[in-house]
């Protein structure tokens, strides 16, 4: 039996915020992820598949998990750069790594 994934109403707030979603997908995310309703229900309220939530559900718990890989005072970007910069981002990320 899978390991039902669930957050606190205040992670899942603060994983929202970070990602651009609709608010009928965070609606549906959070019914499953913070109140624990079945997908297969939540599916039905909303007239979409299940797939389709759990394609929502899968986005906002990637990124909760992303956001406890970076710790306190980091954030995660990304940009293209010339060579030579982007050599000079990798130095910092190790440095900052090694500080840790």
């Amino acid at each position: 039996m899978a390991t039902r994934r669930s957050l606190t109403k205040r992670d899942f707030d603060a994983t929202v915020k970070r990602l651009n979603i609709s608010e009928q997908a965070a609606e549906m995310a959070r019914r499953v992820l913070v109140s624990n309703e079945q997908q297969s229900t939540v599916a039905a309220a909303y007239s979409v598949t299940i797939s389709a939530v759990s394609h929502q559900v899968g986005r906002v718990w990637r990124a909760y998990v992303e956001s406890l890989e970076i710790p306190p005072g980091h954030e995660k970007i990304t940009a293209v750069l010339p060579a030579d910069k982007a050599e000079i981002v990798r130095t910092w990320e190790r440095d900052s790594r090694r500080t840790r």
